[in-house]
């Protein structure tokens, strides 16, 4: 019997990779490796569309009320766009969706590229007829994207909760709004800033002191008050995360540079503009979201989080005209770079590890 269980308790935990994501590869070896039970892949319709490509992406409704997001669209439920608003201006590739809409859209603007499909799971109002003349497929059955939008949010849930076990390794001090971020290590490529909400909330201005020259940084914003994004940016060569876990609100006022990952937050942009990937649980608002010089990737697709190959710093500077701290680092972003094939660590030794652990228990 005891070899029975044991076959059955490894079949059960080889068919669970095949669903599995491992972020290992770009996130840090310091964290270890997590296995989540989502991948970062919508699949509808026949069209597997990677998390990755899509600059927004919200898991109730998305709102955009002027200006556009320069990249691809997903939102579980209904998308809306005023006032001229357009998506999708900056998108590359081809044989994706360029939008996502598991409800109702509405759009007086553009969706480009014009040669590219639209995903709308309900009905389809007040748009121009490029767009309505490319809308691919419908919901025969209320909620029909649901399971595609769960998918994606296992993933993002595992990764805010992953990089929620980054350790500090930089010191803070502050100065009338302007925090000096000093590395521990002038060689660590990722580099941890653990703060509260009380405390992010009051930077108008960023100094980096003895940090690579190709330093990435991820901010884990802690506690459970709401988060606002105010001044000036942080300059990095590297990637910028900024991880917030729980359900609060999420205030961009001024330029943001780097990725926001905020999976059950409600997120609203009333100035600025981001320059990176957003990730929210609802998006009340969006006023401009550019295309991030440093994206995500995946680690099932190889972009190497915890390297900055991929970052492309050579165009586009970041909006600085919302300024309150001229002591303040100001950084420049650069156009979206491709997925390099980075660090992507195989999962199959922790799993071998742990089948063997069960045949142990097991004799």
């Amino acid at each position: 019997m005891h070899a029975i269980r044991t076959i059955i308790l490894v079949s059960t935990l080889l068919s669970a990779v095949i669903a599995t994501c491992d972020f290992s590869g770009y996130i840090s070896s310091a964290i270890g490796t997590r296995i989540c039970s989502g991948s970062n892949s919508f699949s509808l319709q026949g069209t597997n569309s990677p998390g990755y490509e899509y600059d927004a992406i919200s898991f109730n409704d998305l709102t955009i009320t002027h200006g556009d997001i320069q990249g691809r669209v997903a939102t579980r439920y209904n998308f809306k766009g005023v006032n001229g608003s357009s998506i999708g201006d900056q998108i590359t590739g081809t044989g994706l969706f360029t939008l996502i809409a598991g409800k109702d859209i509405s759009l007086d603007g553009e969706a480009f590229p014009l040669s590219q499909d639209i995903f709308v799971g309900g009905s389809v109002a007040d748009v121009p007829a490029s767009v309505a003349d490319r809308v691919f497929g419908s919901c025969n059955i209320a909620g029909c994207a649901d399971d595609a939008f769960d998918n994606v949010l296992a993933y993002w849930n595992a990764f805010s909760s992953q990089v929620s076990a980054g350790t500090d390794n930089v010191d803070l001090t502050f100065e009338n709004g302007v925090v000096t971020i000093t590395c521990q290590s002038s060689d660590a490529s990722l580099n941890f800033v653990n703060i509260d909400a009380s405390e992010f909330n009051q930077i108008i201005g960023y100094n980096v002191v003895s940090c690579a020259s190709s330093a990435s940084f991820v901010f884990n914003i802690l506690g459970n008050g709401d988060v606002q994004f105010n001044g000036n940016p942080i300059e990095s060569s590297g990637y910028v995360v900024y991880n917030i876990a729980g359900s609060r609100s999420v205030n961009v006022v001024s330029s943001v540079n780097g990725n926001i990952v905020a999976p059950s937050s409600t997120f609203n942009q009333v100035g600025g503009t981001v320059y990176g990937q957003l990730i929210a649980g609802n998006v009340l608002n969006v006023v401009q979201i550019n295309r991030p010089s440093c994206p995500f990737g995946d680690a099932q697709a190889g972009s190497n989080f915890n390297s900055a190959i991929g970052c492309d710093t050579e165009s586009s500077t970041i909006d600085t005209s919302t300024s309150t701290s001229s002591g303040a680092v100001i950084g420049d972003n650069g156009a979206d770079a491709a997925n390099n094939d980075g660090n992507s660590a195989s999962i199959a030794a922790p799993i071998v590890t742990l089948i063997a652990a069960i045949v142990v228990m097991s004799l």
